[in-house]
């Protein structure tokens, strides 16, 4: 066992008290560091200002935390977020905004010179959603919206679409993944 004389008895006191004591100031200091304002130094930066006069107004922002917000959290959650990608904006016509990001992996169309049209890729669900190419301009249809040249979307496969104008019928296929892929 350790023993320890007499004059150690104090120095370890005295030791224990300093560690309490270094204890107490960090326990301080980050209460403080914690509480401080969220814009630091613009209190001292106001009073500076009113110290040299009246050049121009400066804020402390003390009046910007003591009002009610300009909007609700809901509201600000929302005024914030990015458009869904996977859900287009579809208008009257069918004619729609392209998504924010074209996805990569999505197949090649088939290519169809009689109509000079292409499928793009099909959106399968309840609605189904077709992504129709002509030249550079992209279409999301569903069944029943009208195409250029006079196509209307009779329906919506899995993986085709089939278009009707007066007495024709056209079937426009997605074609399958290129069995080699892009090096970058």
């Amino acid at each position: 066992m350790f023993k320890l004389k007499k004059g150690d008895i104090w120095k370890a006191v005295v030791l224990v008290i300093l560690i309490a004591a270094t204890c107490v100031f960090a326990y301080w200091r980050i209460s403080k560091a914690i509480a401080r304002p969220a814009l630091p130094g613009v209190p001292a930066v106001a009073k500076k200002a009113a110290a040299t006069g009246p050049a121009e107004e400066v804020s402390s922002g003390e009046e910007m935390f003591a009002t009610r917000p300009r909007m609700t959290p809901s509201e600000l959650a929302k005024a914030h977020t990015a458009p869904d990608p996977f859900r287009p904006e579809v208008s009257e016509r069918g004619r729609a905004r392209p998504p924010a990001a074209s996805p990569t992996d999505s197949p090649p169309a088939e290519v169809s010179p009689a109509a000079g049209l292409w499928l793009t890729g099909v959106i399968y669900s309840e609605r189904p959603l077709a992504i129709v190419r002509e030249g550079e301009g992209h279409y999301f249809v569903r069944r029943g919206d009208s195409l250029p040249g006079g196509w209307k979307v009779a329906s919506i496969g899995p993986k085709s679409i089939t278009l009707t104008r007066a007495d024709q019928r056209l079937s426009l296929q997605v074609s399958p993944p290129p069995t080699t892929w892009p090096t970058f």
